[in-house]
């Protein structure tokens, strides 16, 4: 049997807020926010950078369970996952009843652009 893996990442948006998202291709998924095509939100505000992503050994239900979580959180604890990203391991294990395997991918994993204002 395969195993299966998606990225969950939170993206900061022009206007300062936050948005999380699943995807099996995290590039692919970027690039679509970035023009405007993945999202009624992202097409509004355009995505500035990936603030956190992490690559989940799991099912699609797994996923879809993880970016529910992390969209029901207030900003602060969004604040506090992407800047202490290990922290989403055990907020899965407390709050929901699954066990994937959680991968935090650093920086330099991540090389979608950053968008930039033309002046």
């Amino acid at each position: 049997m395969k195993t299966e893996f998606f990225y969950i990442y939170i993206l900061e948006c022009s206007n300062g807020k936050f948005y999380t998202g699943y995807t099996n291709d995290i590039k692919k998924r970027y690039a679509d926010h970035v023009s405007g095509k993945a999202s009624k939100f992202t097409r509004s505000f355009k995505p500035v950078r990936i603030a956190a992503c992490w690559k989940l050994y799991g099912n699609k239900g797994d996923a879809l369970k993880v970016e529910a979580m992390i969209k029901r959180m207030k900003r602060d604890a969004k604040e506090i996952l992407i800047q202490s990203p290990g922290k989403l391991n055990k907020l899965i294990y407390q709050k929901l009843d699954i066990a994937p395997r959680i991968i935090k991918l650093s920086r330099k994993h991540l090389t979608a652009p950053r968008l930039t204002s033309a002046v």
